[in-house]
């Protein structure tokens, strides 16, 4: 895993799923700490892996000292939205597991 949290930084990490590895690189695009991180996203295992797609999270309070998180993955190559909005679904229930987790 490689996070250069800066505009213009990397970001780049293996994902190994069912034994084979995808390696998953992008750019940040905007920090704009503590409501917008925007980044490019890439896959090696898309039929053109040089497509490059967008991951645009902001950040507002919700009251009580809790925070809305929202996520827009855009420019996506038709073939894998399914695959993606499985994944995001996936991933933002594993994380608001791990947060109930922490905070009590």
């Amino acid at each position: 895993v490689v996070v250069e949290p800066r505009v213009g930084g990397i970001v780049r990490f293996d994902i190994d799923d069912s034994g084979s590895s995808v390696l998953i690189t992008g750019q940040f695009l905007t920090i704009d700490r503590p409501r917008v991180l925007r980044f490019t996203w890439s896959n090696s295992d898309w039929s053109d892996p040089t497509v490059v797609s967008i991951v645009n999270v902001e950040f507002e309070p919700a009251g009580d000292g809790q925070t809305m998180m929202s996520i827009e993955h855009s420019l996506l190559p038709p073939e894998e939205f399914d695959n993606f909005h499985s994944g995001w679904t996936l991933t933002f229930g594993q994380l608001a597991a791990r947060l109930e987790g922490a905070a009590t």
